[in-house]
């Protein structure tokens, strides 16, 4: 009998004695613990099988700790640690760490994941991601690795295998001798991707369904593809513990990280100096925010604690060097040292919530002076159960303030084109796709007295052809606008019959009529789509706009009932298009507002003026005032127009 083991066994307050086994008829020493027999083993074992089998998170914790303490008896324990360790045991699904830079997130995460894989190697797989794996070397596989190789826990280190080169792993050690296949499925695994890799890169990630248990750490998370998220339902299938922590140091709350992260009651719930952990929109999900001023280095009683703290936590001279070197209102102080989100901002989405403001949402007060004109846009698509075919429609026309507003009443002019895969003519024939989408819209049009060029079409694939049934079942003259989306801007493509336009030019046309305060009545569905639709930059330099399926990606990390196609946002900016290309509408266009009272002032003024020269107004004709400045033709002359068409 193992005199030491038998020692520490003790230690914890256990009891060892000796039973017969009933199979051998050997008499075994065996560990009384916690109301259960084990083996007599080194304790670290006995208490990860505690921890597996504990389902109170207390119990769980203690557990995990006490395996920590074994495995590594040296560290600096502090408050932080604790906090992660504490929401492992929680039963989360998915965490997030959020902070700056050198408050030990990558360190306790390589911890977590070893810990989580030897309490039950044979059956366990941990996934290690960060962009490439370079990166992975020298951050947080570069910890696992270090970490096991300073493992105090008797035998561990004969127990596995560990590889480097272009797949680092650690795999369990096969029996050679009782004829063991390897085992490729559990273990420890390094993987790369980077943002803008697609599903061919997270490809090798799904199928790893491993007997007990999987545990997926990403590194980097803020510069990780979005599309990662769409193997993560079939890496959680069938696993009772499956865990994904995702550590960054916080830039965008629209970026990978950013939107694991997306509080469930919105951003503007949660505040850097008064949170420290808040729920996530994910299913069990928490984001575990580590302020720079919140450090154990900072304010840990013990001063020869705190300067062993010191050298790889924040501290307070850290923290005003970078205030100093870097400015306490910048992105970077933002991100490396406080590390809490800044604003979004509208360099890589066509707009923010501060952006906007509020005004975007509420309906406009019309002056009643000039004709309201109306306005259509239709994202057609086909199938019944994926993307909605959207008619949205919408005024222009003055507003009380003089300025010419588009307003899309909110959604009271937002139509969704039913499509019905068992619709029959009177004949008994089934009645297309194609003639369905045309009747409904001919049917509303018409009920707004909208004609047909003033409808913008989105042309891209079948929808070119939906154009022309629509103008031929209204047997109209009028033709639609048939918008072609392409994804590349500069583009050199040239049709008789389609205007060509970037996806990217047709959303951020919205930019210049939110700043001038044109844009009204806009449904929260459509400004959603708009502030979390990204941009990217395309391999030859050309920014662009992020792909449906990309969008549909981010929205699955973020706010998973907002996963789907954009379609309300597409229908409103093909309604812009519409009003910009058939109304005259401009950014800063505005009418004089002139009443019966100006009108009188005028004229007045204009008397005074010419009696003040000693001259008659009796037949001296008069200059009417110029209207107030605007873009392309005068404002008479574009109201004059818009009624002829």
């Amino acid at each position: 009998m193992n005199t030491d083991i038998v020692t520490l066994i003790r230690e914890e307050g256990w009891e060892v004695q000796l039973d017969k086994n009933v199979r051998t008829g050997v008499t075994e020493p065996v560990v009384i613990a916690e109301g259960g027999r084990f083996p007599l083993r080194h304790p670290f074992y006995i208490h990860a099988k505690l921890y597996n089998d504990a389902t109170h998170p207390e119990i769980r914790y203690n557990h995990f700790k006490s395996m920590h303490d074994y495995m590594w008896p040296d560290t600096i324990w502090h408050y932080w640690t604790e906090r992660r360790f504490r929401r492992h045991c929680s039963n989360y699904k998915t965490i997030t760490y959020a902070g700056g830079a050198n408050i030990g997130k990558s360190m306790d995460a390589a911890k977590i994941a070893i810990l989580f894989f030897f309490a039950n190697p044979k059956e366990r797989t941990v996934l290690v991601a960060s962009t490439s794996l370079s990166s992975l070397s020298s951050r947080i596989w570069g910890y696992v690795t270090n970490l096991l190789r300073e493992a105090k826990v008797p035998g561990l280190k004969e127990k596995y295998d560990c590889t480097g080169g272009q797949s680092p792993k650690i795999l369990n050690k096969r029996s050679v001798t009782r004829g063991e296949p390897p085992d490729t499925i559990h273990g420890m695994f390094a993987l790369a991707a980077k943002a803008g890799d697609d599903e061919k890169v997270i490809a090798p990630w799904i199928g790893r369904h491993p007997k007990d248990g999987l545990m997926i750490i990403l590194d980097e998370a803020t510069d990780m593809p979005d599309a990662l998220v769409t193997a993560l339902p079939n890496l959680e299938k069938g696993q009772e513990r499956y865990q994904l922590v995702a550590i960054g140091n916080s830039n965008s709350t629209i970026d990978l990280h950013g939107a694991l992260s997306t509080p469930l009651n919105g951003w503007d719930s949660v505040d850097p100096a008064r949170d420290t952990e808040w729920l996530t929109t994910q299913r069990d999900g928490i984001c575990l925010f580590f302020s720079c001023y919140e450090s154990p280095a900072i304010h840990e009683q013990d001063p020869d604690k705190q300067k062993k703290l010191a050298k790889f936590l924040m501290t307070t001279e850290a923290i005003d060097r970078d205030v100093l070197e870097r400015g306490i209102n910048s992105q970077a102080f933002r991100r490396f040292t406080l590390g809490f989100w800044g604003d979004t901002g509208t360099n890589n989405t066509v707009m923010d919530a501060k952006f906007a403001g509020e005004d975007i949402y509420k309906k406009s007060e019309w002056a009643g002076l000039t004709p309201i004109e109306m306005c259509a846009g239709l994202d057609i698509a086909f199938s019944s159960g994926g993307d909605k075919c959207i008619l949205r429609l919408a005024q222009m026309g003055q507003r009380i303030d003089g300025s010419v507003v588009l307003d899309y009443r909110e959604d009271s002019l937002l139509f969704e084109i039913d499509i019905s895969a068992t619709l029959r003519d009177a004949t008994g024939k089934p009645v297309s796709a194609e003639i369905q989408i045309a009747n409904q819209v001919i049917r509303i049009l018409g009920q707004y007295n909208i004609p047909l060029n003033r409808l913008a079409i989105d042309a891209t694939g079948q929808g070119r052809a939906v154009a022309e049934v629509i103008r031929l079942q209204a047997n109209s003259a009028h033709t639609p606008i048939k918008i072609y989306a392409v994804g590349q801007r500069n583009f050199k493509q040239k049709s008789f019959d389609v205007v060509v336009k970037s996806s990217y030019d047709l959303w951020f046309a919205f930019r210049p009529f939110i700043q001038t305060g044109q844009i009204s009545g806009l449904d929260r569905k459509a400004a959603w789509q708009l502030t979390n639709r990204k941009t990217k930059m395309s391999g030859n330099g050309q920014i662009q706009l992020q792909t449906k399926r990309e969008y549909k990606n981010t929205m699955i990390a973020s706010h998973p009932s907002m996963a789907h196609s954009p379609d309300e946002a597409d229908a409103a900016a093909l309604c812009l298009q519409a009003a910009i290309m058939t109304l005259g509408f401009a950014p800063g266009l505005r009418i004089p507002v002139i009443t019966k009272h100006s009108f009188i002032e005028e004229k007045i003024a204009q008397l005074k003026g010419g009696l003040l020269q000693g001259k008659s107004t009796q037949g001296v004709a008069t200059k009417k005032p110029p209207p107030t400045a605007t873009f392309g033709t005068g404002l008479v002359e574009a109201f004059s127009m818009r009624r002829n068409f």
